[in-house]
């Protein structure tokens, strides 16, 4: 799991938000639970990769569902 911080997104004075990002082994079976637990996809958000899905919790904080690398090592230009 990898957390950073920064501002967030929209008018108005900027407040620092948490971003999330889960590691998974299967992401339909991930993110199919996730939904079932409140979550919602975010199908406006776009990403470079098959292999990443975006959500937003019940309150619609937004947080990634990555598949695991095979080698443990985090995606090439993400921070460890």
């Amino acid at each position: 799991m990898r957390l950073a911080a920064g501002p967030a997104r929209g008018a108005g004075p900027q407040q620092v938000q948490t971003h999330l990002d889960l590691e998974v082994d299967d992401l339909d079976a991930t993110g199919a639970l996730a939904e079932e637990t409140g979550a919602r996809r975010l199908v406006g958000c776009t990403e470079p990769h098959e292999d990443v899905r975006v959500h937003a919790d019940p309150d619609g904080h937004p947080f990634r569902l990555l598949v695991r690398p095979e080698n443990g090592s985090p995606p090439s230009g993400d921070a460890a």
